[in-house]
């Protein structure tokens, strides 16, 4: 996600889908970090509770929030878990606010929120955004 505007800025810009490439802070092991190729002091937790405040702000908007690990094979530095991710996530985000795979078949226009991708959630019910076209064409992807 690197950019000259902040989350909001890429929101308020028409930006609906946001690539969050995250790891752990090479000086700060229980900080979660936006990397994406570089190391960055710019929080996950930050990036989480700007997108709720413009959730809150704006509920009948749809985000797509890809949040995975940026990984290189050659760090020394572990990835961070699935489980870790959630846990961040559901800290940050009101769950009233995190979909689920059924609505994504619903109409546009009935709801609103912040679709995951990215992870395996155990909680949080991610959708698939990788896929062939008979995937994505498929009337029940689920």
């Amino acid at each position: 996600m690197p950019s000259t505007l902040d989350v909001i800025g890429e929101i308020k810009a028409g930006a609906r889908y946001l690539d969050v490439r995250i790891g752990w802070d090479s000086t700060d092991k229980n900080k979660v970090v936006l990397r994406h190729y570089f190391g960055s002091k710019f929080l996950l937790t930050d990036i989480l509770k700007q997108v709720n405040t413009f959730i809150k702000k704006n509920p009948n908007e749809i985000l797509i929030l890809e949040v995975r690990n940026d990984w290189w094979g050659f760090s020394p530095i572990p990835m961070v878990t699935d489980v870790e991710i959630e846990t961040i996530i559901l800290q940050n985000i009101d769950a009233q606010y995190i979909l689920t795979q059924s609505q994504i078949l619903d109409q546009v226009g009935t709801y609103g929120g912040i679709f995951f991708t990215g992870f395996t959630g155990e909680t949080i019910e991610t959708i698939r955004r990788f896929g062939s076209w008979d995937y994505t064409n498929n009337p029940n992807p689920y």
